[in-house]
């Protein structure tokens, strides 16, 4: 709870901003159709549409419950301590970018904006990952963030190792896939990089763990 009270302020403005995607659907309530796209394929055209008022209201207000329910479980992590200001700062702003992207795409779609969803999608994760990769090394033990996996979890040494070839993992993959958005990647790109964001970091832990036991 002492992160809690710690935080408010930064909470109450990251969840304040999680919401500011609803002043802009009313500023073109008038001009939005009845039905607003609000999901889209691997090809980036809509596929579901929704009625506008889900879109303005409903949207936002599902990422601020998002938003405070990951606020709220990172900060009464038991291992709380080993999470810092930086980190804790970085997941608390994800989900009202989040909120900003969503209105972005959804809202400027359903106006005719010519928007390539998965390229601006795929632009934004790898710069994301890059990010989470520089801050992965710098992760100490807990339950909410990281490569939690039984072998990190129960050995520091496991965990520091693994999050430190993690950060170089993700900062790598993190650059492909911004690349691939900006020179018309497939989605197919995407998918096969973060199997790889997923599969090494747990195949390096094991190994590591195998090397290490008894």
């Amino acid at each position: 709870m002492e992160r809690l009270k710690n935080e408010k302020w930064n909470i109450l403005i990251t969840a304040a901003a999680c919401l500011v995607p609803i002043l802009i659907g009313l500023y073109f309530w008038d001009k939005l159709p009845d039905q607003v796209p609000t999901h889209f394929g691997p090809d980036g055209q809509a596929d579901s549409y929704s009625p506008k008022a889900f879109a303005v209201y409903g949207l936002p207000l599902i990422m601020l419950g998002g938003h405070l329910f990951g606020a709220c479980l990172t900060a009464l992590d038991p291992k709380r301590q080993s999470i810092s200001d930086g980190i804790y700062h970085l997941i608390l702003w994800m989900i009202p970018c989040l909120s900003f992207f969503i209105c972005f795409v959804t809202i400027g779609t359903a106006l005719d904006i010519d928007i390539n969803v998965t390229n601006i999608s795929m632009i934004l994760l790898g710069v994301l990952f890059v990010i989470i990769g520089n801050i992965l090394p710098k992760c100490r033990q807990n339950y909410t963030i990281g490569i939690k996996l039984p072998w990190t979890l129960d050995d520091v040494n496991n965990w520091n190792r693994t999050h430190r070839f993690s950060g170089y993992l993700y900062m790598i993959c993190g650059v492909i896939i911004a690349i691939s958005g900006l020179f018309n990647g497939t989605f197919w790109i995407y998918i096969c990089v973060i199997a790889i964001m997923v599969l090494f970091p747990t195949i390096y832990s094991f190994q590591y763990y195998l090397r290490n036991k008894g």
